[in-house]
C-alpha cells in the first residue's frame, strides 16, 4: 500500500521563493505539473488575484533569479495563471521525487516554503528523498503522512462501471459546485465532505470521469481496443 505525504520544504533557491518574499499577500499552487527538466522547461502556476496588485508582481516576477520567462496564459476571475520558464540550472525537487518513484501530486505555497503533496510507493521512498533534499540545502518537514484507501477500488461496480464511492464523489462534487467556473468548491472541500484526503477525492473523481467517458462518449470500437 502506497503512501500521501505533506511536506513542507524551504529554501531561497526554490521556484519562486523571490516572489512570495516580495509579495508577502501571495497565494502560489502549481497546476499541470510535470516532471519538468531541461527538455520540458517550463511549469503552469495560478496565482490568486485578491490582495496582489498586478504590476508589482509583473515586476517581482521580472526579478525573480527562479524564472527565466513569466507569460499570463489565462485572466479568470479569482487567479491568474502563468507560465513559467524555468532559469537554467533552477533547483528542482520533482524530477529527484519521480527518479525514486514518488508521484507529485500538488504543490502550494506557505510563506516563503512550498507545501507539496506527493504519493509515495513505501517509507524507504519518503527517506531517500529527505535525503536528497538535506544534501540540496533544502528545508524537509514531514508535516503529514497516511496510507491511500483503496476502498474504493473494491466496492461493488454499479451503474456505467462506477463504484458507490465513484458515483457518491461525483454526485458531491457536483452538488458542491467543484464543476462550475469559477469553482465554488475545492478538493479540499469536496475531501472533507466525503471525509477523506483531497488526493482521495480527487482520484475517485478521475477514475469515474474516465469511466463515464469510456461508457458512455467512446465509440464501442474504441472501447474493444482499449
Amino acid at each position: 500500500m502506497s503512501f500521501i505525504a505533506d511536506i513542507s520544504l524551504s529554501s531561497p533557491d526554490l521556484m519562486l521563493v523571490h516572489t512570495m518574499r516580495t509579495v508577502p499577500d501571495v497565494s502560489i499552487e502549481t497546476i499541470y505539473h510535470a516532471a519538468t527538466t531541461a527538455s520540458v522547461p517550463s511549469l503552469f502556476y495560478a496565482i490568486q488575484r485578491e490582495s496582489v496588485d498586478r504590476e508589482h508582481l509583473k515586476d517581482t516576477l521580472a526579478d525573480d533569479s527562479s524564472v527565466r520567462e513569466a507569460t499570463l496564459t489565462e485572466t479568470l476571475e479569482e487567479r491568474w495563471v502563468y507560465r513559467i520558464e524555468l532559469a537554467p540550472d533552477q533547483l528542482l525537487v520533482v524530477p529527484r521525487l519521480v527518479e525514486l518513484g514518488g508521484a507529485f501530486l500538488h504543490a502550494r505555497s506557505a510563506d516563503v516554503a512550498w507545501t507539496i503533496e506527493a504519493r509515495l510507493p513505501d517509507r524507504e521512498t519518503l527517506i531517500e528523498f529527505k535525503s536528497f533534499c538535506d544534501e540540496s540545502g533544502i528545508g524537509f518537514e514531514l508535516q503529514q503522512l497516511y496510507r491511500t484507501p483503496e476502498a474504493d477500488e473494491s466496492d461493488s461496480v454499479g451503474e456505467h462501471g462506477l463504484t458507490a464511492a465513484q458515483r457518491e464523489a461525483l454526485v458531491t462534487a457536483y452538488e458542491l459546485g467543484y464543476f462550475e467556473e469559477p469553482r465554488r468548491a475545492s478538493l479540499r472541500d469536496l475531501g472533507e465532505e466525503l471525509d477523506v484526503s483531497s488526493t482521495a477525492a480527487g482520484g475517485r473523481l478521475r477514475r469515474g470521469t474516465a469511466l463515464l467517458v469510456e461508457e458512455l462518449l467512446q465509440p464501442p470500437s474504441e472501447r474493444d481496443r482499449t
